[in-house]
Parts: structure tokens; C-alpha cells; sequence
């Protein structure tokens, strides 16, 4: 027996998770190389033409962790906040 199950988040709050406010989640999949592709639209990215050639983009973030090891803030350090 396996234990599965579907997990539901709102896009606003993986939005928010990802240091992407107000992003537009489009969809999400897993890869054949078991990594997770969620294809969003947010002003920070680089501009597409009619949804053609859409980048694959690896972002990177900055952990900050309490004294008790419970992450406090995940902040996006690629692409930069207003920069594309």
C-alpha cells in the first residue's frame, strides 16, 4: 500500500511562496526528471510573443532561518525583484 494524495495550494499563495506577488500560475507539471514546471506570468520574467518560446528559467533564492531552524523568509534573489 502506498499513501498519496493530491495537494491543493491557491496560486496567489504559491505566488507569494516564490517571491512572485501577484504572479499568474498558467500550469503546473512534473518533468521526466521528477522536477516541478509551473509556467507563470509575472512582470519580472522575460517577455514572450504570443506565448511562443517560453524560457526555461532556474530561480534562486535566499533562505533566512530562526534560531529554532523554522525558515522565516524565502526571499527571490534571481531573477531580481523590477528586473528582467
Amino acid at each position: 500500500m502506498k499513501h498519496a494524495g493530491y495537494i491543493q495550494i491557491d496560486s496567489k499563495a504559491l505566488g507569494r511562496i516564490l517571491d512572485f506577488e501577484d504572479a499568474v500560475i498558467w500550469s503546473a507539471r512534473v518533468d521526466r526528471f521528477n522536477v516541478l514546471e509551473i509556467l507563470i506570468e509575472h512582470p519580472d520574467l522575460p517577455e514572450v510573443i504570443e506565448w511562443k518560446e517560453i524560457p526555461i528559467l532556474q530561480i534562486a533564492h535566499t533562505a533566512t532561518y530562526g534560531d529554532n531552524g523554522v525558515l522565516l523568509k524565502l526571499e527571490r534573489t534571481d531573477p531580481k525583484k523590477g528586473e528582467k
